[in-house]
């Protein structure tokens, strides 16, 4: 009687199989869940460090690129700088080749300016027929060639022209000048108007420094 009631309290063996069995599927996922869960952890740690990578490379590349940009820039600089510098000294021994030349060519043509001036009172002064004008403009003027113009005038006008010096040569600290002019001269009828012109009087004129001026002191014939 025992035994068949423990027989018969005792659950059969296939049920407790099918019990086991409706409890395995939960287990497995479970696993598989966990499994899951760590693969995507293991994966999403790797990718995190692969970008941390990246970024570390993407950073090494961009510091490099400044760094060579940064040093193409300084020599750009430094060569501009030299070529700046060497167009700034060229342009300034250009520009003071041309002011020297241009005192030159100023004080020379001051200088041809101030000798036609000192020869032109004496030639203006004849051509007025102010003799004693002309005297004070050349006070070396040789009693012969004074008389020679004294006469013209009394029966031509005069015209001179004074061709622009040539040879000047310059001596006594530049204050004496002796250059070649060539004196042109018309003589003009004061009844008839008529005109002679005189051949070209080629001299060798001296004058020498005074004040801002010259005065003539010699106009020989050349």
């Amino acid at each position: 009687m025992r035994s068949a009631e423990r027989t018969a309290e005792q659950p059969p063996i296939t049920q407790q199989t099918e019990k086991q069995r409706r409890g395995f599927p939960w287990l497995l996922v479970i696993t598989l869940v966990a499994a899951a869960a760590v693969v995507l952890f293991v994966m999403q740690q790797k990718a995190q460090q692969e970008e941390q990578q990246r970024r570390v490379v993407q950073a090494q590349k961009d510091s490099t690129h400044r760094a060579f940009v940064a040093d193409s820039q300084r020599k750009a600089d430094s060569v501009a700088l030299a070529n700046t510098s060497a167009v700034a000294m060229v342009d300034t021994a250009a520009l003071r080749a041309k002011n020297f030349a241009d005192s030159v060519t100023n004080a020379r043509r001051a200088l041809t300016a101030g000798l036609v001036g000192g020869i032109t009172r004496f030639t203006n002064a004849l051509q007025q027929g102010d003799l004693a004008r002309a005297r004070a403009a050349f006070p070396n003027l040789p009693t012969a060639e004074q008389t020679q113009w004294q006469n013209a005038l009394e029966k031509y006008n005069l015209k001179i022209r004074v061709e622009p010096p040539s040879n000047i040569q310059l001596s006594g600290h530049d204050s004496v000048a002796s250059v070649n002019v060539v004196l042109r001269v018309q003589y003009i009828d004061k009844n008839t108007k008529g005109t002679i012109a005189l051949p070209p009087s080629r001299r060798r004129a001296t004058l020498v420094r005074q004040g801002t001026g010259w005065q003539l002191t010699a106009l020989a014939p050349a």
